[in-house]
């Protein structure tokens, strides 16, 4: 099953990182450091942290035999599928 998720997980975390890249960077002249961007790739897959938030409102889903991430209306807590 992982190899029916990988794509779309992947998709969804490289959004996740784009948007936190952006959101660092709005406002600011100069370029992000490298602190800032290793800050932002340690954190984007972890749902208690700011950069991990993303996965809160996801659910992974079984849709026949694949399985699908399904975006929540609200977010929950992250648990063992």
């Amino acid at each position: 099953d992982v190899k029916h998720i990988r794509c779309e997980t992947c998709e969804s975390l490289v959004s996740a990182a784009h948007r936190r890249f952006a959101e660092l960077r709005k406002g600011s002249k100069k370029a992000l450091s490298e602190e800032d961007a290793m800050s932002v790739v340690e954190t984007v897959c972890d749902p208690e942290a700011d950069g991990g938030a993303w996965l809160r409102s996801l659910d992974l889903q079984e849709q026949g035999r694949r399985l699908r991430l399904v975006k929540q209306a609200e977010d929950g807590p992250c648990g063992v599928e």
